[in-house]
């Protein structure tokens, strides 16, 4: 069985700056407000089991308490992990922050908070003394593309894995390397 899975890695050196939007707060979510939240149902074991492992998930509240957007981020310090890839694994640098998983409820779309919730990100990333802000995206996803490069990150690399049965074939920026079983590979 022949799957494979394309990304881009965006980077961008981390901001002191806060990015307020109006009518929402910006903040650490507890697992109540995920629970709270139809948009996040379906994948609460997937989030309390992030949880446990130490991620932390920030996102945007309404005035009104409604959650509206969340990220997940992973904060100085190294992990091996890529459920996107096909089961690949990555690597994370302890110097760096990497943001994933980003979802804005339908009902709060197109109104910029992406883009907010990025620069958001990447104060937290300085916050926490990281010297780069990582973040993927699947380069067909053009609306996250956009915010993307909007919240000031600029592509870095282009990330393709391809499973053969048991074989990975992992290419990043033309250098492929096949690992039998499971792959992986660095951000940096």
């Amino acid at each position: 069985m022949f799957r494979q899975r394309i990304l881009e890695l965006y980077s961008s050196a981390p901001i002191s700056n806060q990015a307020s939007f109006d009518g929402f707060v910006f903040r650490k979510l507890a697992e109540k407000e995920l629970v709270e939240a139809e948009f996040c149902r379906p994948r609460l074991k997937l989030f309390r089991d992030r949880m446990s492992q130490g991620f932390d998930v920030f996102g945007y509240v309404s005035d009104e308490g409604t959650l509206a957007y969340y990220m997940w981020l992973c904060l100085g310090r190294k992990i091996n992990w890529a459920p996107w890839a096909l089961g690949a694994q990555i690597e994370v640098p302890s110097s760096s922050g990497y943001i994933f998983d980003c979802k804005t409820d339908t009902p709060y779309r197109n109104k910029g908070l992406y883009k907010a919730a990025l620069k958001e990100g990447r104060r937290l990333c300085y916050q926490a003394n990281c010297e780069m802000a990582l973040i993927d995206v699947v380069p067909s996803n053009e609306p996250a593309v956009r915010a993307i490069k909007a919240a000031g990150f600029q592509m870095k690399s282009r990330i393709a894995v391809t499973k053969f049965g048991p074989l990975y074939k992992t290419t990043q920026d033309n250098k492929s390397r096949y690992s039998l079983g499971h792959c992986s590979y660095i951000l940096d």
